[in-house]
């Protein structure tokens, strides 16, 4: 990375580690192997701000500056999907909460969280303006969405 690390994620299993950068890359770890699996250049170099796995660790979710979700491969490193249309500013926190690695939740700096369906590229807004300094979501024992600063 040639800027500050802004993010950092591992994989349930603990064999991926990946960083993410204000410099626009992504470098992923072999763990088990101690060398770099691949390395993403973000489109444009925009800042990346968050990350996340799926729960099966098939895909990286990669939250950035320019309010775009990118969603990577984790066998490659190959792009799978842009999400666009929902965030108008930054992403600030991304998660996954269901186990068919189909949807996505998101929040931005412009104060809305939205639910992602991964296959169809759509967005639902389900949070306002509200949690406009959201940097982390989270569900609790009953299923409700949290988000903190």
């Amino acid at each position: 990375h040639r800027k500050p690390i802004s993010s950092l994620v591992s994989t349930i299993s603990g064999s991926l580690l990946c960083s993410g950068s204000w410099d626009g890359t992504v470098q992923c770890w072999n763990v088990r192997a101690d060398r770099i699996q691949f390395t993403l250049n973000l489109n444009g170099g925009s800042a990346v701000n968050c990350m996340t796995f799926f729960r099966d660790e098939s895909m990286l979710v990669v939250g950035c500056g320019d309010g775009v979700l990118r969603v990577y491969s984790t066998q490659n490193g190959q792009k799978m999907k842009d999400l666009r249309g929902g965030h108008q500013d930054t992403v600030r926190a991304v998660a996954t909460f269901t186990n068919n690695n189909e949807h996505v939740f998101s929040a931005g700096k412009d104060g809305k969280i939205f639910a992602w369906n991964v296959d169809r590229g759509t967005a639902t807004n389900i949070v306002g303006s509200d949690v406009a300094s959201s940097s982390s979501l989270g569900l609790d024992g009953s299923g409700a969405m949290n988000s903190s600063s």
